[in-house]
């Protein structure tokens, strides 16, 4: 008896270690694939004269060899959708006033601890309290 107890217990501590690093593992992975998706929509405008891509088809299909599953977060359940959004489609930079503050793509998921993640005009990438 008490060595199913301490099996238990161990069982125990080693699913509360695992727990907060799987989480993190998730968000660097969720945090890898936003910067991705940043840096192409930011080499696009470059490319097209300031304009920011329509769709991610558009921005996918600039590349040479696009990973056409970039859009689609690796910790998602449903891989039939994106889970980011542009919310700036072909909306030409110089048009943006504050491309520091301005978010160009957002997550349409939620991380373990309901924070979520935007991608700015102007590169950077944050994680947010709430969806704005």
């Amino acid at each position: 008896m008490k060595m199913l107890s301490s099996l238990l217990v161990a069982v125990f501590l080693a699913f509360n270690v695992a727990a907060p690093a799987e989480e993190a593992k998730d968000r660097a992975a969720c945090l890898r694939e936003i910067r991705e998706l940043s840096m192409l929509t930011t080499e696009f405008a470059a490319a097209h004269e300031g304009r920011l891509p329509k769709s991610f088809e558009e921005l996918l299909s600039a590349k040479k060899s696009p990973n056409q599953a970039l859009p689609i977060a690796s910790i998602v359940a449903d891989k039939n959708k994106p889970s980011y959004e542009l919310l700036l489609s072909g909306a030409k930079l110089s048009s943006i006033a504050n491309p520091a503050r301005t978010i160009s793509i957002r997550s349409l998921y939620t991380l373990k601890d309901g924070k979520s993640l935007a991608a700015f005009v102007d590169g950077h990438v944050e994680i947010l309290d709430a969806k704005p």
